[in-house]
């Protein structure tokens, strides 16, 4: 049966059957009545107008159902302030090796005498303004041609050099001391104070002039005297003067240079001083000790004694400080740095221990093969305290008292201010023998101040308030 059909034909029985109740409920009310109905079904086919007429009903057409709208484009919320990123943490210190003094050896070694073992190279142009650099000074005071010089003659070691070299074979013994300053004040003036510097040790100093260089061996006023010290001063024509003993006079005067190494190769490398300083730029003091297996013979050190030991201090109010030890051989090397790790601390004595063993617990060591580098950065009291200690080893050393060191800093400070803090030259302190080179040869930078001197003196530096200048002095003309 075709739907249509059966569709209508369960219509129809659906009628016949809800409405047999109703036709039953009339008859009950009704007067009985005595007949009998019977029902007689028979199948009932419907047919489908549309199939008379020979067509299929177009199926209906399909609504068009709308599209959904499309999503309204999300709007990203607007940005609010970025949170600040978190501070890196600072970094830990770099090694030795990584440190500005730790780049390059110093090379201080190549300004003097090659038989030397001690080599020190202090830069007064860069410390002279720092608050411990009087402290520096004291280091250098016991050294006798620090009093010879500076008490004696009048010098004042920061202001009127701006380089001093020393190197000796043996630093106790004055006569094999090497000494060459690179001098601000004329040459005159420095001719001069050496003069009165003899004066006050009962001598007297006779110029000769030479290939543009002035030299002079101070001797006993009395012929019968021995010349203790042979040594002799020469002024080159460069600002440089040099304290020397008469072998190598030879040397200075030839100028010696080349790649020979030879006694007097130094005296080349003399004329080049600053730019042998500026090879460690931020260094104010530089000190080598170089041989010293040959040099001594027996060592009381808890570990092997190296062969060449390197300081550089850097020209700061906070300073590094680099220490560099080379031993002969890896064996040693190694035993330095266990001692150093293990029981560098219980070697100090108990009183020193609170005094400085902080400061050393500080120093970083880092070791590259036979080399064992150590390394700090101190602030200006670390860094007084230890100059002072310094200062005092190495006036036992020289066999000074403390109130020696005392009178040599009070005669200092005394000189400079008869100066009047360096606008006059060393000439005004008096005991200069007559017949010395004339002051009016001297001439001064051209970034000092003037001179508070003689109508005959032209004016003079003032090495204290003026900044120092990276130009020599002009060379000036021997004294007749």
């Amino acid at each position: 049966m075709r739907d249509r059909p059966r569709k209508s034909f369960a219509l129809t029985l659906s009628l016949v059957l809800h409405l047999a109740p109703l036709g039953w409920a009339l008859i009950s009310f009704a007067p009985e009545l005595d007949f009998e109905l019977e029902f007689e079904l028979q199948e009932v086919e419907l047919i489908d107008p549309d199939q008379l007429q020979g067509g299929q009903p177009k199926p209906p057409e399909p609504v068009a159902v709308p599209a959904p709208p499309p999503p309204a484009p999300s709007t990203p919320p607007a940005p609010g302030p970025k949170p600040e990123p978190p501070k890196p943490a600072p970094e830990p210190e770099k090694p030795a090796s990584d440190h500005d003094l730790g780049k390059r050896h110093s090379e201080a070694a190549a300004l003097g005498p090659t038989n030397s073992t001690f080599y020190g190279l202090l830069v007064p142009k860069k410390i002279r303004k720092l608050s411990f650099a009087d402290k520096a000074l004291d280091i250098m005071a016991p050294l006798p041609d620090f009093a010879y010089l500076v008490g004696g003659g009048g010098f004042d070691a920061l202001r009127d050099f701006d380089h001093i070299v020393i190197a000796s074979p043996d630093i106790r013994d004055v006569r094999q001391t090497f000494l060459a300053v690179d001098y601000k004040i004329p040459r005159a003036e420095v001719q001069r104070a050496i003069e009165r510097a003899a004066a006050r040790n009962d001598e007297s100093v006779e110029w000769i002039e030479e290939n543009g260089i002035v030299r002079g061996n101070p001797t006993p006023l009395d012929a019968s005297e021995r010349d203790l010290d042979p040594r002799f001063f020469m002024l080159l024509e460069d600002g440089i003067a040099v304290y020397i003993r008469p072998e190598f006079v030879a040397h200075v005067l030839a100028a010696e240079s080349g790649d020979t190494k030879t006694a007097g190769n130094y005296v080349a490398n003399l004329t080049k001083l600053r730019k042998f300083a500026a090879k460690v730029p931020t260094a104010g003091l530089q000190v080598v000790l170089k041989d010293l297996r040959s040099a001594v013979k027996k060592s009381k050190l808890p570990f092997p004694m190296p062969d060449t030991i390197e300081l550089t201090a850097e020209a700061d109010e906070d300073p590094e400080l680099l220490l560099r030890l080379s031993f002969v051989d890896l064996v040693d090397a190694k035993t330095f740095e266990l001692w150093w790790n293990t029981k560098m601390r219980d070697a100090i004595p108990t009183a020193a221990r609170m005094v400085v063993g902080g400061t050393l617990d500080q120093l970083e060591l880092s070791r590259d093969g036979t080399e064992v580098q150590l390394w700090s950065r101190f602030d200006s009291k670390q860094t007084t305290m230890l100059l002072g200690i310094i200062a005092d080893q190495t006036a036992k050393y020289f066999k000074q008292s403390p109130e020696e060191i005392e009178a040599l800093r009070r005669e200092r400070k005394e000189n400079w201010a008869k100066r009047k803090n360096g606008k006059l030259p060393p000439s005004v302190l008096g005991g200069v023998p007559a017949g010395g080179p004339a002051a009016d040869d001297a001439g001064g930078d051209a970034d000092d101040e003037p001179a508070e001197t003689p109508a005959k003196a032209p004016e003079q530096p003032s090495a204290d308030d003026a900044p120092p200048s990276d130009s020599p002095p002009q060379p000036e003309p021997p004294a007749g």
